[in-house]
């Protein structure tokens, strides 16, 4: 064979096979994606991430309130409850790739009503579809007329009391009191509370069944208005009915006393005459 021609075919022979391994090089070595759902508060940041391929890559996302986005990393807010989002990954060779990921926003914790408040119920609140309510945990925020305010669950709703009279009142340990008088309900007292919400109004009760878990007898009726009168420093207003007040305070502390009593002798013995604690 010719010599020259024998070069020439080795030349163009080697030029093949370069070209060969230089198309080898460039093609896709595999494109994938993956995704991610960080959820912070009441936000998700859902972040994309492509492996192999060849740059410069697209993005494009699919999902509750981040469709149609082409950045890598969305951050968008949402109400509570589990969201997927998916992402589609184009590279420079056209090669596709798709992942999907989820994120869950939590309820948020109702706030404390108090954080130093001891409970004597476990704070509950429902409300089934008839509008029957029921609280436990209610802390009373203020006492006006027939009607107070109280909160449970970072929620103040008003109660109000039409009817005394067939409204039920009991206290902490379960005593039948009769019909409601709210001179024994006062701020910060803790409350249970049955009744049927108001349709006209928002956040109202129409109350049915109280219970004050504050008290275990009968408060005094007028030892509000002397608090307020010896904290605005407005007793000597009222000197010709102190010792009148002094009676019926004393009165109702040794009723209270007399009832305490009756309850403790109840509980040890398992009986009691309901005479009032008087052989005691």
């Amino acid at each position: 064979m010719n010599k020259n021609k024998l070069v020439i075919g080795l030349a163009m022979a080697g030029g093949i096979v370069l070209a060969l391994a230089s198309f080898a090089g460039a093609a896709s070595t595999g494109l994938t994606a993956s995704c991610n759902g960080a959820v912070a508060g009441n936000s998700i940041q859902w972040t994309a991430t492509a492996s192999s391929g060849t740059a410069p890559f697209a993005y494009l996302w699919s999902g509750t309130n981040i469709g149609g986005s082409t950045s890598s990393v969305v951050t968008s807010t949402y109400a509570p409850g589990t969201y997927t989002s998916s992402i589609s990954i184009t590279d420079a060779s056209s090669s596709l790739a798709t992942s999907t990921c989820s994120g869950t926003v939590a309820q948020p914790v109702p706030p404390s009503t108090t954080s130093t408040h001891p409970f004597f119920k476990k704070p509950e609140l429902s409300i089934n579809p008839n509008g029957k309510f029921t609280a436990h945990g209610m802390v009373v925020q203020s006492v006006s007329g027939n009607s107070f305010t109280g909160i449970v669950w970072g929620t103040t709703w008003t109660v109000n009391v039409f009817n005394p009279s067939s409204t039920d009142f009991f206290f902490r340990e379960g005593r039948h009191f009769g019909s409601i008088d709210l001179s024994q309900i006062r701020v910060g007292d803790e409350v249970g509370v049955n009744g049927t919400v108001d349709p006209s109004h928002p956040l109202t009760v129409n109350g049915r069944i109280l219970r004050n878990y504050s008290i275990v007898v009968p408060r005094p009726h007028h030892e509000d208005s002397d608090d307020e009168d010896r904290g605005n420093g407005r007793g000597d207003d009222k000197k010709g009915n102190n010792n009148e007040s002094s009676i019926n305070d004393m009165r109702g502390r040794l009723q209270g006393m007399l009832q305490q009593l009756q309850q403790l002798r109840i509980r040890l013995h398992g009986k009691g005459d309901g005479k009032g604690g008087e052989n005691n």
